[in-house]
């Protein structure tokens, strides 16, 4: 399975879970809220037995007022209790409506309702009628009493059916706000475990992939050192080997030639020796200049130019600081190799005419910049080279490399009219590097 995918699983759990957590969360959100209301819906009921249950005594202690005083002011309250327990069995019929065991115990309850007060109407119509007495209404006010204990049985298995509703909704509404704590707590706790897994092994990537950047920076300064050991290796050869053929040929062929000066062969045969120790003596300063190992990068820096100038016709400004002061010969190497490419690029990409090279030395940092004033570099290109180094082939990868192994930093600028390179390379680096490298040679030899 590839790297990113095992690197993505705990992620894509952690995520799975935060939402099947979300959903269960929302779940039970919606029982709790259903369970809070038939809560509520329990507690209506209760209250309207208990309001019917009011309304019945209130319509009794009317009816005992009224038969005692007579006073008719007593029958207002009479009839109002009536009229809401109309109302109030309306009500709780409604609210019972959906449970059949309430809802026949209601329809009970108002049978008996029924039945009390119209024994109270008859009570009442017999104090009115003016032929009340005591006997009479005692034999009324004891079958009210039978009804009153109906009615009270009748509300209390009401009441106690509630009661187990309520007991066993409360009970389902702790459980399921128990369950949705839990839920959360595990989801979050198991979350941030996976996360933190999947945030190790984002680290360990990156560790690894730095460490891969690091090894092929290694690699590619390895090979550039390799590159100018063998630039000066076959600078020696050509100079003390091929250089000093040429230089023996011409010298052979010069005598030749003077004791035969009509002999344009011989004179042709000078001149292509000439020009190949030329070429030769050149080719090898190119690659490994002795100036930059005899005095330093100034003077060859001087030179290349001078001959640069000369073989590409391209006017080359330079200005440096008075009284350079010698550098770090890896640093002069540096500094050479990106002189060297980077009017390589001005003489086959830019199509200028001429070039401005600036060298200078503040708080000890040297600065390089090349500035050509030809058909730039696109602007995609260098966003490119500036976002990842690609894009732009090898040359300016290469003198971004071997600036970032001196510690420093290379920069690209598209100008309105041609390219600048800016190359800044601190000394105290390469000292450090070397004074670090000698320390671990000695510890090898040690």
């Amino acid at each position: 399975m590839p790297t990113i995918s095992i690197f993505k699983r705990p992620f894509a759990w952690a995520l799975a879970m935060l939402i099947v957590s979300a959903g269960f969360c929302a779940y039970t959100i919606y029982r709790l809220q259903t369970s809070e209301r038939w809560i509520h819906h329990t507690y209506e009921v209760q209250l309207t037995i208990a309001a019917i249950e009011r309304n019945l005594t209130k319509a009794g202690r009317s009816r005992s007022a009224y038969v005692e005083s007579g006073d008719s002011a007593r029958l207002n309250d009479f009839n109002d209790a009536r009229a809401s327990l109309q109302r109030e069995f309306t009500e709780l019929r409604g609210l019972v409506a959906d449970n059949a065991r309430q809802v026949a115990r209601c329809d009970e309850l108002r049978s008996i309702s029924e039945n009390r007060l119209a024994v109270l109407q008859r009570s009442i119509e017999l104090k009115q009628s003016g032929h009340s007495d005591l006997a009479a209404q005692a034999a009324l006010t004891t079958e009210l009493v039978r009804w009153a204990f109906d009615t009270a049985a009748t509300s209390d298995a009401m009441q106690q059916s509630e009661d187990a509703l309520l007991e066993s909704r409360s009970s389902l509404t702790a459980t399921l706000f128990a369950l949705t704590i839990a839920a959360v707590l595990v989801t979050l706790v198991l979350s941030a475990a996976l996360f933190w897994i999947n945030d190790r092994m984002l680290a360990r990537q990156l560790r690894e992939r730095q460490a891969a950047e690091h090894n092929a920076q290694l690699l590619s300064t390895a090979l550039m050192r390799i590159q100018d050991e063998e630039r000066r290796k076959f600078s020696r050869e050509l100079h003390d080997s091929l250089g000093q053929t040429l230089a023996a040929g011409k010298m052979l062929a010069d005598s030749v030639a003077a004791k035969s000066p009509q002999d344009e062969t011989l004179a042709r045969l000078c001149v292509l020796l000439e020009n190949a120790l030329k070429e030769t003596r050149t080719l090898s300063q190119l690659l490994h200049p002795p100036l930059l190992d005899e005095v330093g990068f100034l003077s060859a820096a001087r030179w290349f130019l001078e001959e640069f100038s000369q073989r590409t016709g391209v006017n080359v400004n330079f200005q440096h600081d008075a009284n350079f002061p010698e550098l770090p010969k890896s640093v002069e190497l540096t500094l050479f190799r990106i002189l060297q490419e980077a009017l390589t690029n001005v003489h086959r990409h830019a199509q200028s005419a001429e070039a401005r090279v600036e060298l200078s030395l503040r708080d000890k940092q040297v600065k390089l910049l090349i500035r050509d004033y030809g058909i730039g570099i696109p602007e995609e290109k260098l966003s490119r080279f500036l976002s990842n180094g690609s894009g732009v082939g090898v040359g300016l990868a290469g003198m971004r490399n071997r600036v970032r192994e001196q510690g420093g930093t290379l920069l690209a600028i598209a100008e309105s009219k041609g390219t600048t390179i800016v190359a800044e390379l601190p000394i105290d680096y390469a000292l450090n590097s070397a004074a670090a490298a000698q320390r671990n040679a000695a510890r090898v030899t040690a």
